[in-house]
């Protein structure tokens, strides 16, 4: 099965298992039978496994990734984000650089022709 495929299912699965959990959880709530906490045990784990696979059939998987500019939109929008700030930022930035490289490399080595 193609990527897009999987990642689409895996959305389905995960937004069907999250409106399933709050419908046992009002039958619960009406009911004394212990299978439906059973139930929504389940359906947690199912959760869970549709997002690692939602994740890992995405674009670009488990990287975190992104601009210098990104990083500072992220945190501004959560805070939380500052955990996470320096862990691939030097990478990403010699990456870039060899991009931005590359690219001049081709677009000064046409224009010489």
């Amino acid at each position: 099965m193609r990527r897009v495929i999987k990642e689409a299912i895996s959305g389905i699965v995960l937004i069907a298992s999250l409106i399933t959990m709050i419908l046992l959880e009002q039958l619960d709530s009406a009911s004394p039978n212990d299978s439906y906490g059973i139930a929504i045990l389940l359906l947690v784990i199912i959760s869970f496994l549709s997002i690692a696979a939602l994740v890992a059939f995405s674009r670009t998987g488990w990287k975190v990734e992104g601009s210098e500019s990104d990083w500072g939109t992220a945190i501004l929008l959560g805070p939380s984000a500052l955990l996470f700030k320096n862990r691939n930022d030097k990478e990403q930035l010699r990456k870039e650089k060899k991009m931005d490289q590359e690219k001049d490399e081709k677009y000064y080595g046409q224009r010489s022709k």
